[in-house]
């Protein structure tokens, strides 16, 4: 959790960085330490799950898998599409995902060629199944977000509920040394879908908010149903209790007291279709992909007809009622 949060933080350092001096940076390291992070054992020793193969790519993308294509930030898991201001580019990539379900999704910056209007937009999702703190909606994520504001930040905009287009939002603003922050939050699938506009230039943020009439997003409707043609309905908890017919436990593997932070596709049949690891060192997951592809659970049926489902999922290591032998102490 604390290299996560290290992580997360020298990222947007550095984008904080960059907007201050008009110019590209790279992302600091975090100090080397004797217990690699997932980030760091991805690194050396590749994807720590199975890499799917491009039909199931298409047919089950995830959060991560959005990109900036032809001045168009796409990202097919969420059916959004957002276009770039003019004279706007993609800066930095993002960490990794957390072990609480939060994505960097896309960062976007001026052009270095646009002198006079610099700014950044940090595109992000924090899954609703894995919050530290629960929200029920945008709003309260938002009113959360203020609640804890450090004293540094003055306050702008209270949190409120706004249309973007024909979509609803919540919108929040604060500003601390000389920038200003305009906060957009809508929900989909189950995730906070977050865009922060940072800048100088107020009259550039409220332009840039104004701008995103553009955006593409599913059906409202759909959305606050958790229930789309296009989607798996989005139930939390939903592999839990009787609806759990057959489990599998994963092997303990990998560092002691740790979590793992999973989202799965439950078929129409009750069998297992996609494994999403969110957030794990290698071995963790794979112990918990061999364990999730032996589960079956009763069909969820909506309206009285068996269709997809997609829930979360979180595995500890080692399992609370697991007892482990205590750890050899040398001197």
């Amino acid at each position: 959790m604390l290299k996560t949060l290290l992580s997360l933080t020298l990222f947007l350092l550095s984008l904080a960085a960059s907007l201050a001096a008009q110019t590209t940076t790279t992302v600091s390291r975090p100090p080397a330490s004797s217990e690699a992070s997932p980030a760091d054992e991805l690194a050396r020793r590749g994807p720590s799950s199975r890499t799917p193969d491009a039909s199931e790519a298409a047919r089950f993308p995830e959060p991560e898998s959005g990109a900036v294509d032809r001045d168009v930030y796409a990202n097919p898991y969420f059916a959004l599409s957002y276009r770039l201001p003019q004279g706007w580019t993609e800066s930095l990539k993002g960490p990794p995902p957390s072990d609480t379900g939060y994505y960097v999704l896309s960062s976007l910056k001026t052009a270095e060629s646009t002198p006079g209007s610099n700014g950044m937009i940090l595109i992000s999702a924090w899954d609703m199944f894995f919050l530290p703190r629960p929200a029920g909606n945008p709003l309260g994520l938002l009113q959360d977000m203020k609640e804890t504001l450090s004293p540094v930040y003055v306050l702008e905009m209270p949190p409120k509920e706004i249309k973007v287009g024909n979509h609803s939002f919540a919108r929040f603003g604060y500003t601390a040394a000389e920038l200003h922050w305009q906060v957009l939050v809508t929900e989909v699938r189950c995730h906070f879908v977050e865009f922060a506009f940072v800048g100088r230039d107020t009259e550039l943020l409220d332009g840039l908010v104004q701008g995103m009439n553009t955006l593409k997003l599913p059906p409202e409707a759909e959305v606050a149903a958790k229930d789309s043609a296009g989607f798996p309905a989005c139930v939390k908890d939903y592999a839990s209790g009787d609806n759990v017919l057959h489990k599998v436990d994963p092997v303990m593997a990998g560092p002691r007291f740790t979590s793992v932070p999973v989202r799965i596709i439950i078929g129409a049949d009750g069998r297992v279709k996609h494994i999403h690891v969110i957030h794990a060192f290698p071995d963790q997951a794979r112990s918990v992909e061999d364990a999730l592809a032996q589960w079956v659970f009763k069909p969820y049926r909506r309206n009285g007809v068996a269709r997809e489902v997609e829930t979360g999922i979180l595995f500890k290591f080692p399992a609370d009622e697991e007892k482990l032998p205590p750890v050899k102490e040398t001197y």
